[in-house]
């Protein structure tokens, strides 16, 4: 008993078949099909569990994702997991797909058999004569899968063995495929036979536009100066010591904080050289307030807070994040004795200019350096 049924003899909970399963008919096979299936009963006797079981997968559609290539055949077997078996197929020599060109080049109606659906017996046995075997032998195939089972072939890839006689049946050409070369490379082979050169597709002229005129390597516009102010009293590496150590090297965190450092000050550096512009900043919703009698003794605080220069507020804000390695608005309002409100909207400025960003800590929110 290999692993693969040990393990399914213990029980386990089947997935459910894909909804674009490949499931397999009823009718009876072709002789082609026929002779494919062959190929199952010459297996040992004690691949007849793994037999039935492919063909019980094959029947319930659970394969998906059928895959033909020259030499190979691949698909998805969906039972308790979702495995990829893998059929390996020996490819004919040039010397044998020669004698394969030249045998149908001098018969048309097995070309035109072909291109109905059907192999005919008669080329098989013709090129059998040859030794050219089109319908492989079990010394010609390889299996493979990762299920883990140490015996092969194992359930999943006699489940692509039952769904091929299905596939072959229908189109022989999967075969040849199979044998390394597909319908198109076969046809083009044999119109060079009979001298047709010309391409089985016509060939569209395409029309390039010239290159432009000019130097390609600078703009044609000189490129606008970058918005916004930028505090020289921030502290480098404020994000990096946020987000905590990394997972790996304990060391990592030394060795990136120079790197933080080092770009830090170059952007300073590259942004002071820079001429200032005016911040563009969104325009604030205008809040009804309530009416009622106003205390003409009190301050408005919100008043007082307009006053202050938008840039020297921004500043203020980074420099404290830096200085506590993160802060929430209210403490924020209260170290800067500003409002709340103008706190909340230097931020939302900040955040919008990537200085800052902010990360949710239970009911609260704390401002970091970005």
């Amino acid at each position: 008993m290999s692993w693969q049924h040990a393990r399914g003899a213990l029980g386990g909970q089947l997935l459910p078949p894909p909804e674009d399963g490949v499931a397999v008919s009823s009718h009876p096979p072709g002789w082609l099909g026929k002779r494919w299936r062959d190929l199952l009963e010459r297996l040992p006797r004690d691949a007849a569990d793994r037999l039935n079981r492919g063909r019980t997968y094959a029947k319930r559609g659970r394969l998906r994702d059928l895959t033909l290539a020259p030499g190979c055949a691949s698909a998805e077997v969906f039972c308790s997991e979702t495995f990829r078996p893998t059929l390996r197929i020996r490819t004919f020599s040039r010397q044998e797909w020669k004698a394969i060109t030249r045998e149908l080049a001098s018969d048309l109606d097995l070309i035109a058999s072909l291109l109905e659906g059907d192999l005919p017996e008669g080329l098989v046995e013709r090129l059998q004569e040859r030794d050219i075997r089109v319908v492989p032998t079990l010394e010609e195939l390889g299996f493979d899968c990762d299920c883990g089972d140490y015996v092969m072939p194992c359930t999943h890839v006699t489940t692509v063995f039952h769904v091929l006689v299905d596939a072959l049946d229908g189109d022989p050409f999967l075969l040849l495929t199979l044998r390394g070369r597909d319908r198109e490379q076969l046809l083009s082979t044999l119109r060079s036979e009979w001298g047709d050169d010309a391409p089985l597709r016509e060939v569209p002229d395409r029309v390039e536009e010239p290159p432009p005129e000019g130097d390609w390597l600078h703009a044609p516009l000189p490129l606008p100066a970058p918005a916004g102010h930028v505090p020289t009293q921030v502290a480098a590496g404020a994000g990096l010591r946020a987000l905590g150590p990394p997972p790996g090297e304990s060391s990592l965190l030394q060795t990136l904080q120079p790197l933080y450092e080092s770009a830090h000050e170059r952007v300073v550096d590259l942004l002071g050289s820079l001429p200032e512009r005016e911040v563009r900043r969104r325009p604030r919703p205008m809040v009804p307030r309530e009416q009622g009698p106003v205390d003409e003794e009190e301050p408005d605080e919100e008043a007082e807070d307009e006053t202050l220069d938008p840039a020297v507020v921004s500043e203020r804000i980074v420099a404290l994040i830096a200085e506590l390695e993160g802060a929430t608005s209210t403490e924020l309002s209260e170290q800067l004795g500003l409002s709340q409100t103008r706190v909340r909207s230097e931020l939302v400025d900040l955040l919008a200019l990537g200085m800052v960003y902010r990360r949710q800590e239970g009911p609260a929110v704390r401002w970091f350096l970005g």
